[in-house]
């Protein structure tokens, strides 16, 4: 979630989200994933340098990445394709 104050035509942004702690992905599409519990966010690091980030995303989403036998198939089928909302970084 992002604050935004306008004063004086100067835009400040204050991001009130936590860091998310990223952990490596064995995958040639996926650098990384990390997850908010208490937000349900699940934020991916892709190769190609664009990071996301998905709302309302139970847990066990985020544990299938390092699960699957192809953890970017099952960002792609699971969680892009999926119903969730999200942000890009």
């Amino acid at each position: 979630m992002v604050a935004e104050t306008n004063t004086n035509h100067a835009t400040l942004s204050i991001n009130l989200m936590p860091e998310i702690k990223h952990h490596p992905v064995v995958s040639s599409n996926v650098a990384s994933a990390g997850y908010d519990d208490d937000s349900q966010t699940l934020e991916i690091k892709f190769k190609n340098g664009g990071v996301y980030s998905y709302a309302g995303v139970p847990r066990v989403m985020y544990e299938g990445i390092f699960k699957a036998d192809s953890p970017g198939g099952f960002v792609r089928r699971w969680i892009v394709k999926g119903k969730y909302k999200h942000t890009k970084k």
